[in-house]
């Protein structure tokens, strides 16, 4: 497993990029413009963020990358009301009406899951969001895509 180095990955990513096309000549298309790396794939993900959404996007990624723990939904959703370049820099009004919509930023980059609670003894869950895949965190935190190449646009600082 240990030599996949991600193959794993590359593949959920190129799926989740054909289960977009309708018919056959969009799919055929789709399968010539696939990326064949993985940095490709997740480059070619981050250049299709929506624009109004990026912002949104940026931050969710920077905190789930520098992250010591995975987080739970509804710290994410607390992220949104601050903006130390803004005025106001804490502003309730940023933070989202269903913290559960944070998903929606960046669905193929990030997942969704939960643990049991560790505070009671009872089945309590707790949902979280993190990064889909270790390759991501190392991707986001690379070299090469803080020298511009594709989807830096996404993560300028």
């Amino acid at each position: 497993m240990d030599n996949f180095d991600g193959m794993f990955q590359w593949v959920t990513c190129q799926l989740r990029a054909l289960a977009n096309c309708f018919y056959l000549a969009q799919l055929r298309k789709a399968l010539v413009s696939l990326p064949k790396t993985l940095d490709g794939a997740y480059a070619r993900i981050l250049c299709n963020i929506d624009k109004q959404h990026s912002e949104y996007a940026l931050k969710l990624l920077q905190w789930l990358t520098y992250s010591a723990r995975p987080l739970q939904i509804r710290e994410l959703a607390e992220v949104f009301i601050i903006d130390v370049n803004g005025s106001p820099r804490f502003d309730p009004e940023r933070r989202s009406a269903d913290p559960h919509s944070i998903l929606k930023l960046c669905p193929s980059l990030i997942k969704l899951g939960s643990s049991k609670s560790k505070a009671f003894d009872d089945d309590a869950r707790t949902n979280y969001i993190a990064l889909a895949h270790f390759s991501m965190k190392e991707y986001l935190m690379s070299e090469k895509l803080r020298k511009g190449r594709p989807g830096a646009s996404v993560l300028k600082d």
